[in-house]
């Protein structure tokens, strides 16, 4: 899984992961809607065929949640609108690095003097994900990187 609302999740799940705990997200699919609103939706069709068209899950959530609902558990309106209002996802691993959008690693932040310059080569910079800092992927890890390179190429040029 990933995305906006998984990214901020992920140092601590790392974390939990690291101590041998158990990691479990939490999913509502419907947090606008309550429990008898959606029950009282599904009341109206007898076809459990259905119930992603009836209560507007798209065919992601749809394949999330029947994956992991027993046929009792998808049959059943009650059971089945208890699950996707609280949808246990267990988290055994993260992805190994080979299959992974961005890692956490590199230079330790406490290697650097404020401008990205090595505390230890003054004239070697690191930005990006050459430093270890836990960003999200995507467009922020691209913004934070692009945002470095922006500070020290000005901090360069108006040092040297």
């Amino acid at each position: 899984m990933e995305g906006n609302v998984i990214y901020p999740l992920i140092p601590k799940i790392r974390e939990q992961l690291k101590a041998d705990k158990n990691v479990e997200i939490l999913i509502d699919f419907k947090p606008n809607n309550s429990k008898e609103e959606l029950l009282k939706k599904l009341n109206l069709h007898k076809s459990a065929s259905n119930y992603g068209e009836i209560l507007n899950l798209n065919r992601t959530q749809m394949a999330i949640i029947k994956s992991l609902l027993t046929k009792e558990e998808y049959l059943s309106q009650s059971k089945f609108v208890n699950k996707i209002k609280n949808l246990e996802i267990k988290v055994n691993s993260l992805r190994n690095i080979e299959e992974s959008i961005s890692t956490v690693g590199g230079i330790d932040t406490e290697e650097l003097n404020p401008d990205f310059s090595l505390k230890k080569f003054n004239n070697i910079y690191t930005i990006g994900e050459m430093v270890n800092w836990d960003a999200p992927t995507g467009g922020f890890l691209l913004q934070g990187s692009f945002s470095m390179g922006n500070f020290v190429a000005k901090n360069v040029l108006e040092n040297y």
